[in-house]
């Protein structure tokens, strides 16, 4: 399956994805903006196996590219709106990218129901704690 438009989180064939989505804060000095996706562990094994062949365009350059991707080392499934950074690392650092992570929040947010997503308390790290919850609140 492929979507062929830059903001693809807002086609149907994503939107069958959604109930599946976990939204995890990150809680990394890095990536604390923005919550991190992931496809559930309970995910049906037919459900997963279309994500990962589900193909969409790259939000910064344009590039076909896969957005559920499977992690190295270890099981699970995650879900990036740029190429992959042995492709091209630039894509995930701009502004697009910043976007669409958003977008993709607000969507989940406000279009499936408090039960489908669960929210993941970050660890708290040794300094920063109120700058990390500052951030998680511009979320909610």
């Amino acid at each position: 399956m492929t979507t062929a438009v830059r903001d693809w989180w807002k086609s149907p064939e994503f939107r069958q994805f959604l109930p599946y989505i976990q939204a995890t804060a990150a809680g990394d000095k890095r990536h604390y903006a923005h919550p991190r996706f992931d496809l559930k562990s309970n995910t049906p094994w037919l459900v997963t196996r279309a994500a990962l062949d589900y193909r969409v365009s790259c939000v910064a350059c344009g590039a076909l590219m896969a957005p559920f991707r499977q992690r190295k080392g270890e099981s699970g499934v995650y879900m990036g709106v740029t190429c992959t950074q042995e492709r091209n690392n630039a894509c995930s650092r701009g502004r697009s990218a910043s976007n669409a992570y958003d977008a993709i929040w607000r969507l989940i947010r406000d279009e499936v129901t408090a039960t489908r997503v669960r929210w993941v308390e970050p660890a708290a790290p040794a300094r920063g704690r109120k700058q990390i919850e500052s951030k998680r609140e511009s979320f909610i």
